[in-house]
C-alpha cells in the first residue's frame, strides 16, 4: 500500500466525486445530465420566488408600480414553477427508478463478480468479512447518497450564481460575504472525515449485533436455544456489540459536536449579525440604498450564503463518502485466484503426485511432506484423525490454495501451469459442508438452468440413487428463504443431492468428502455402490470415517497429524501399520460390541 495520504484516508472530495461521475456516466449517461438541469431549475425558481419575486411586490407596494404589471409577473411566476413541477415529478416517478436499478444492478453484479474470482484465502481472514459489509453498503447507500449530492451540487452551484446576480443587482458590496464563509470549508472537510471514520468503526460491532439478531431468529438454532443456555452466549454478543457501538458513539461525540457548532451555528450567525450592520450602514450611508431595499437585502444574502452553507456541507459529505469509497476500492484490489490465461492445457488424466508437500494455515503446519501417486482409474481413500488435513489436501488439489512448499503434479506437469478454468473440469466434487441453495431442486442438482429433459435426467439419477420420494419434487425451490411453500430436506437427501451433481459433471476425478456422514449405514452402503458404479473406471478419491470403504478401493492413504503416516491396501495396512490397524479396529469394536 502506498503511503501517500489518499491511500491511507481515502479519496480526497474531488476525487469522490470523479468516482461517482464515472459510474454514473458508464451506466446511465443521460440520467446524469437530465437530473443536474432539473436540479438547477429547481433551484434557480427558489432565488426567483424568494428574491426576484419580493423585489417585484416591494415595487409595487413603494414604488407604486402597475399592478397588471406584478399580475403578469405572477402568472409567469406560477406557470413556470408548474411546468417545472409536472417534469420533475413525472422524471422522479417513471424515469428515475429505472436508472437507479439500472445503476445499483451493475454494482452489484460488479461486487458479486469480483467475489466469485477471489483466492479462497482472503475467506479465512475475519477482517475480509467487516470489508465486504462494508463494500456492500457502499453499494447499496453510499454510491446513491454522494450520486444525490452531486446532482444537488449542480443545482446549488446554479442557484448560487443566481443569488450572486441578484444580489449584486441590489448592491456589489454585498459580494464580500462570501469571504466570510470560507473558514466554514477548512471545518467542514474536517467533519466529514470524522464523520466517515465513525461510521467505518461502528461497522464491526453491527456485525456483531447482527450476528446476534440473525441467530435468534434462525429455525435451525430455534430448537438449541429452547433446551440449552446458548442464548446467553449469543446475548452476550448482542451485549459486546451495543458496547462497543456506544463506545464508538462516545468517543466520536464531543468532536462532531464542536466541528458541526463551529462550521455551521457560529458562521452563520456571524454572518446575519454582519449583515444586519451592513443593511443599516448602507441605508445610512448610500443614497441608492432604501428602507424598502431590507428585506430583499436580507433575503438575497441569506439566498447566497445558504447556497455557498449548501456547497460546503457537501464537500464535506464528500471527503466522507471518499472514506467509505476507499473500502471499495480496496475490495476490488483484493486478489483473484491465480487463472493462468496463458497457462497450459490440461491433457487427458495419466498420473496424480503430491510430491513433498506442505501446507500451513496462519504459520501452524497442516500438511508436513505429503507424498503419494494416483494412477488413471484407481480410486483411494484418505483416513485420518480430525484435523489430520485430510479436507485442506482436497483444497489445495482444486487450488484453492497454494502449496507452501514441494509441488503438485498432474501428469507430470506442477498444476499451478494449468489454466485454472481448464484444470478445474477434471474433477467433480462433493464437499463436505456442501451447501443447498434457495433454486430448485432440479437447478441444485444440476448446477444450472433447466429443461423439461434435464429435469427428466436429474429424475432418473435421483430413483437410480433410491431417492424415488424426491424425484417427484424436482421444480420445488428448496428453503424457505423467500418461497412460503419451499422443499425442507433431512440432512441425509440434502446429502444425496450433494452428491447427484457429479451425475452432470464431465471429470477424470471424482472427489467425495464425508459423502455418507448423513446417511444410516445402509443407505451409506447403497450409495457406495451407486458411486463405484457410476465412477466406473475413472479415478476417485474419497475422504471418510467410514472404514468400510477401504476394503473397496486400490490405496489406501492414512493422515496424523499433517503426516501421511499410511499408504497401501487395507490388508497391507492392517498387517504393517499399527496405527492404522487400530483406527480401523476401534470402529469395528463399536459395531461387534
Amino acid at each position: 500500500m502506498n503511503n501517500n495520504r489518499t491511500e491511507e484516508k481515502g479519496f480526497t472530495a474531488s476525487g469522490a466525486i470523479l468516482f461517482v461521475t464515472k459510474i454514473f456516466i458508464k451506466n446511465a449517461p443521460f440520467q446524469i445530465i437530465i437530473e443536474c438541469i432539473l436540479s438547477a431549475m429547481k433551484q434557480i425558481l427558489v432565488v426567483i420566488n424568494s428574491v426576484w419575486l419580493l423585489e417585484c411586490l416591494t415595487d409595487m407596494v413603494f414604488v407604486h408600480k402597475a399592478f397588471s404589471d406584478t399580475l403578469e409577473v405572477l402568472a409567469l411566476v406560477v406557470g413556470i414553477n408548474v411546468l417545472a413541477s409536472v417534469v420533475q415529478n413525472y422524471y422522479r416517478y417513471c424515469i428515475k427508478p429505472e436508472s437507479d436499478l439500472k445503476i445499483k444492478r451493475y454494482l452489484e453484479k460488479k461486487l458479486m463478480d469480483h467475489a466469485a474470482d477471489l483466492s479462497l484465502f482472503h475467506y479465512e481472514d475475519s477482517s475480509f468479512y467487516t470489508t465486504v459489509k462494508q463494500s456492500q453498503n457502499v453499494v447499496s447507500e453510499t454510491v446513491f447518497a454522494a450520486y444525490s449530492d452531486l446532482i444537488q451540487i449542480s443545482g446549488h452551484a446554479a442557484a448560487l450564481i443566481s443569488a450572486v446576480v441578484a444580489a449584486v443587482s441590489i448592491h456589489a458590496g454585498l459580494l464580500l460575504f462570501i469571504a466570510f464563509t470560507v473558514p466554514m470549508v477548512l471545518v467542514s472537510r474536517q467533519y466529514g472525515r470524522k464523520l466517515s471514520e465513525k461510521k467505518m468503526a461502528l461497522v464491526f460491532w453491527e456485525r456483531k449485533k447482527q450476528y446476534a439478531k440473525d441467530a435468534w431468529m434462525s429455525k435451525d438454532l430455534a430448537r438449541i436455544f429452547r433446551i440449552t443456555n446458548a442464548w446467553r452466549i449469543v446475548n452476550k454478543h448482542y451485549e459486546e456489540g451495543y458496547r462497543g457501538s456506544l463506545d464508538t458513539h462516545r468517543s466520536y461525540g464531543f468532536s462532531l459536536f464542536g466541528l458541526h457548532l463551529l462550521g455551521t451555528e457560529v458562521s452563520i450567525t456571524s454572518i446575519m449579525i454582519v449583515c444586519y450592520l451592513y443593511g443599516i450602514l448602507a441605508s445610512v450611508y448610500s443614497n441608492h440604498f432604501s428602507v424598502s431595499g431590507f428585506p430583499v437585502l436580507f433575503v438575497a444574502v441569506m439566498n447566497m450564503i445558504s447556497r455557498i452553507r449548501k456547497l460546503y456541507r457537501f464537500y464535506e459529505n464528500f471527503c466522507g463518502y471518499g472514506v467509505q469509497f476507499k473500502t471499495l476500492h480496496d475490495f476490488d484490489k483484493l486478489s483473484p485466484e491465480n487463472e493462468n490465461q496463458d497457462g497450459v492445457m490440461p491433457t487427458p488424466f495419466e498420473e496424480l503426485e503430491f510430491r513433498h508437500v506442505w501446507f500451513s494455515y496462519d504459520g501452524c503446519w497442516v500438511l508436513k511432506d505429503v507424498s503419494f501417486r494416483m494412477k488413471a482409474g484407481e480410486k483411494i481413500s484418505v483416513f485420518g484423525y480430525n484435523g489430520a488435513g485430510k479436507s485442506t489436501l482436497i483444497k489445495l488439489l482444486l487450488r484453492f490454495y497454494p502449496v507452501n512448499r514441494g509441488e503438485i503434479l498432474y501428469n507430470g506437469v506442477n498444476i499451478e501451469q494449468y489454466r485454472l478454468t481448464e484444470y478445474k473440469k477434471a474433477f467433480s466434487v462433493a464437499f463436505q459442508d456442501y451447501r443447498l441453495f434457495s433454486l430448485s431442486l432440479a437447478e441444485n442438482i444440476y448446477m444450472q438452468e433447466c429443461s423439461g429433459k434435464d429435469e427428466q435426467s436429474v429424475r432418473e439419477v435421483l430413483q437410480r440413487m433410491g431417492q424415488g420420494k424426491l424425484s417427484t419434487d424436482t421444480g420445488r425451490i428448496i428453503g424457505r428463504v423467500y418461497e412460503e411453500e419451499g422443499l425442507e430436506l433431512s440432512g441425509g437427501q440434502q446429502q444425496y443431492i450433494a452428491v447427484a451433481r457429479l451425475y452432470f459433471d464431465s471429470f477424470e476425478i471424482a472427489i467425495l468428502d464425508e459423502p455418507s456422514a448423513a446417511l444410516d449405514p445402509i443407505a451409506a452402503r447403497q450409495m457406495q455402490r451407486e458411486m463405484f458404479r457410476f465412477v466406473g473406471r475413472r479415478s476417485m478419491l474419497i475422504v471418510s470415517h467410514d472404514m468400510s470403504i477401504a476394503k473397496n478401493v486400490d490405496q489406501v492413504l492414512f493422515l496424523e497429524g499433517g503426516k501421511l503416516v499410511g499408504q497401501g491396501t487395507h490388508a497391507k495396512l492392517m498387517r504393517e501399520n499399527r496405527k492404522y490397524a487400530e483406527f480401523y479396529e476401534c470402529q469395528a469394536q463399536n459395531y461387534r460390541n
